[in-house]
């Protein structure tokens, strides 16, 4: 996983990747399926399912997001933050080639953000680029997987499978 400070502009030479996203809900008989124990039915089984690590997460309702790796991260500080990334997620999206079957808001080459609200913040601001994710929307449940040439996403390599489900940490 590469880390690119962007604070000055965009990384060059913009990384090139290769975003393929499809349905991994059953509709389509040879898609991969990465859950062990089949595809989950209750918010508890997908939740059991996760890494104990390693993963970003967007829910609302029904609805979400769930990122697992890093493909690369952006990052960037001070008071023109919020510029830079915007700046090299723009380059970064216009350069990726993207087959996205699924079509749905979501799919397709998606980062995860965590913006610090002061532009005095010594604190880095991320776009983190998963390198799967995994999404659901509409009823429908689709994979993204995210490859570079120095590290290509093999879907049929993620597996999911059923772990207790342990306390948050206090």
């Amino acid at each position: 996983m590469k880390t690119y400070d962007v604070t000055a502009g965009p990384p060059s030479p913009t990384p090139g990747f290769a975003v393929r996203s499809w349905f991994i809900d059953g509709v389509s008989p040879q898609a991969s399926r990465p859950f062990v124990q089949g595809l989950p039915t209750t918010p508890q089984e997908f939740l059991a399912q996760l890494p104990p690590s390693g993963f970003s997460c967007w829910v609302r309702g029904t609805a979400g997001l769930v990122g697992i790796g890093r493909a690369l991260r952006l990052s960037a500080t001070g008071p023109d933050r919020f510029t830079a990334l915007s700046q090299a997620w723009q380059a970064i999206s216009a350069a990726a080639a993207v087959d996205n079957e699924v079509g749905l808001r979501g799919s397709g080459l998606i980062g995860f953000a965590a913006i610090a609200f002061s532009a005095h913040s010594t604190t880095a601001s991320v776009i983190d680029i998963p390198q799967y994710v995994m999404g659901r929307r509409d009823g429908r449940v689709w994979l993204t997987a995210v490859s570079t040439p120095d590290s290509p996403a093999d879907p049929d390599a993620l597996t999911l499978a059923h772990a207790p489900l342990s306390l948050p940490r206090v």
